[in-house]
């Protein structure tokens, strides 16, 4: 059994005994001819979508939702809500015909004043939906798109969440593949609902998700025109207050420049893949060589030469107040800088190494940052960008200069 997530909303439960998988009759939640007036949240959410054209229509767009109302609607941790929505029964997720059990919360849908609970019908927690905002299976043939959990699909073996509770309330959206009849600035909507049936509360998530553009694999990269060829240098320079983020959450910068020079649309940039050369190194075993397709990131120390990646994102690093790559946790770690994609737009984190930070009870001295107060942290790293093979690389060298006050 696996337990529900809920964030990318792409996937239904259902654990009342009234519920029907073999057509839209509704399950036990409020009552379908008296809608909820009291006892009710309403979420809306609109994203903003690059339609998929051929065989790019499953890939998500993603949007977060306020879970932290939500939580504190129900009353409910995210580890309560989390038991709360139960397990999952079931495998075929194609058919839909996996289904919620062990829950106090369930997960459904709501359309002219229907409520309908069933199996997910988009594969792990979620839905796919008529073009008209209605409930639908993936096997049937008016399917038109689906809102799905994204930490969930995401993450590959993921069992269990993590209750940073950043990524429980992440959605995903997508459209079957080959439809395209819409238009730029055409709508569609749904409406998902979770509902606890001893209190009769029941949150509405209200889905807007309007067309912006449309990405066609067949047509060339998007935008590809526009891309700057060769390379770019790019300076970050921020002052960092030790005071005002004191923590591992720290500070989070745009870098909406990094994508004006590749050209890359949230689509691409969320679903982007490397292919690299296979070489044989001197010992015969086969590595990794040069970039064929995609973007390679790499951080550079002072000489210009790769360095391994010793925190998360793209590419990232922990630094003492020299500028030299160390880890987390060590004596002398003051800053870690990550250039990330989030998962849409590409974005850096930047933050210092909290006093007497632990893991797994060992404590760090934490004190290198004090020390480190007025001090400049340079890093640098290399991003490179080829859309296809034999295309011509985009190159952007970036600075960060980040002073500690």
């Amino acid at each position: 059994m696996k337990k529900l997530l809920l964030s990318l909303a792409a996937f239904a439960l259902c654990a009342a005994p009234s519920c029907s998988s073999d057509d839209n009759t509704p399950g036990g939640g409020p009552n379908n001819n008296n809608p909820v007036t009291e006892g009710e949240l309403r979420i809306p959410v609109t994203v903003e979508v690059e339609q998929g054209v051929g065989t790019v229509g499953y890939a998500s767009t993603v949007a977060e939702i306020d879970g932290q109302a939500i939580l504190d609607f129900f009353g409910l941790t995210p580890e309560e809500f989390y038991t709360a929505m139960g397990e999952l029964n079931g495998e075929d997720a194609v058919n839909g015909n996996s289904s919620q059990s062990e829950n106090t919360l369930e997960f459904g849908t709501y359309y002219e004043g229907v409520y309908t609970f069933k199996p997910q019908s988009a594969g792990n927690l979620g839905h796919w939906f008529k073009k008209n905002g209605d409930f639908s299976f993936w096997t049937d043939t008016d399917h038109y798109f689906f809102i799905e959990s994204w930490s969930y699909w995401g993450a590959e073996g993921k069992e269990e969440p993590d209750f940073s509770y950043d990524d429980m309330w992440f959605f995903g959206v997508g459209f079957e593949p080959g439809v395209y009849d819409m238009n730029e600035g055409d709508e569609v909507k749904a409406t998902q609902i979770i509902y606890e049936s001893q209190t009769d509360k029941t949150v509405f998530i209200e889905w807007t998700i309007k067309i912006v553009g449309f990405v066609d694999p067949e047509a060339g990269e998007y935008n590809a025109a526009d891309r700057k060829v060769g390379a770019t240098e790019l300076t970050v320079s921020k002052t960092l207050s030790v005071s005002e983020y004191p923590d591992y959450e720290g500070l989070v910068i745009p870098a909406d420049d990094i994508q004006s020079i590749l050209q890359l649309t949230k689509f691409q940039i969320s679903n982007l893949e490397n292919v690299y050369e296979t070489v044989t190194d001197e010992e015969g075993n086969e590595v990794q060589g040069a970039l064929i397709s995609g973007l390679d990131a790499v951080a550079l120390n002072a000489d210009g030469e790769p360095i391994g990646q010793t925190a998360g994102g793209i590419v990232g690093n922990w630094l003492n107040k020299e500028g030299v790559s160390t880890t987390w946790l060590a004596e002398d770690s003051v800053l870690c800088i990550e250039l990330q994609s989030d998962p849409t737009t590409f974005q850096t984190h930047v933050c210092i190494q909290p006093e007497n930070s632990s893991l797994a009870g060992e404590e760090s001295a934490g004190t290198a940052v004090d020390a480190a107060i007025g001090s400049t942290i340079t890093y640098k790293i290399r991003l490179t960008y080829i859309p296809e093979e034999g295309a011509d690389p985009t190159v952007v060298n970036i600075t960060y200069e980040i002073t500690l006050a």
